[in-house]
């Protein structure tokens, strides 16, 4: 399990296809 203090400070995070980016709203992330 990857502690989030292991993670860098910019994750580059894209939105799947098609998905709408809304605020406060959970989306299906691809997350590298």
């Amino acid at each position: 399990m990857t502690k989030t203090s292991d993670l860098p400070d910019i994750i580059p995070v894209f939105p799947l296809p098609g998905a709408l980016l809304l605020p406060r709203s959970r989306l299906p992330l691809h997350i590298f």
